[in-house]
């Protein structure tokens, strides 16, 4: 089993239409190949070891998605796998866990998923959250803030990783929208 989360290189273009100066964006929320990938951390469950990808090792990341049977991750099937799949990843779906998916079926709206961030599921969870927001991971990039780009994505596989545990241990989790259990399907 591997937990994974990865993070892009161009900024993606604020509602607001507010543009930084001196960033490059990509053309929006689905220009895959636009966003390019900035890099990729995994945990892989069977070495119990955490691994840090970029652009130029991506056959390494193809080879461990093959070996595995089970690939988990927070809104990858939305998201990251597309980013993937514009570098010639292939990912079956159905070897896919995506958390916020079935965070939001349990919750009773597997089609909205406000309000059930990464962030803001671990803090109701674990009174912590993230160590930064994604929408700063292009920045940390285009500034060439490696060290810190990897940091922080890391720290989310760890964070995806404690609430993937928490589904198998316990079944449940507190749903941040109300403070209410809600029982979250495992993997089968």
């Amino acid at each position: 089993m591997i937990i994974y989360d990865l993070e892009i290189q161009k900024l993606v273009p604020p509602r607001d239409g507010k543009i930084l100066p001196d960033f490059n964006y990509c053309a929006g929320w689905t220009d895959y190949v636009g966003m390019g990938l900035a890099c990729l951390a995994l945990y892989d469950c069977v070495r119990q070891e955490y691994h840090v990808f970029d652009e130029f090792n991506l056959d390494q990341i193809q080879k461990r998605f093959d070996k595995t049977d089970l690939i988990v991750g927070f809104n990858i099937l939305k998201f990251d796998n597309n980013i993937l799949r514009a570098y010639d990843i292939k990912i079956q779906d159905s070897k896919c866990y995506d958390l916020l998916a079935e965070i939001a079926r349990a919750a009773g709206t597997p089609n909205d998923f406000k309000g059930l961030s990464l962030n803001a599921i671990c803090e109701a969870n674990f009174k912590s959250g993230k160590t930064g927001d994604g929408a700063d991971a292009p920045k940390l990039y285009q500034t060439k803030n490696f060290g810190s780009l990897f940091n922080y994505c890391m720290a989310d596989v760890r964070l995806t990783k404690k609430l993937f545990d928490r589904v198998i241990d316990a079944g449940h989790i507190i749903n941040p929208r109300n403070n209410q259990w809600i029982r979250v399907n495992r993997p089968r």
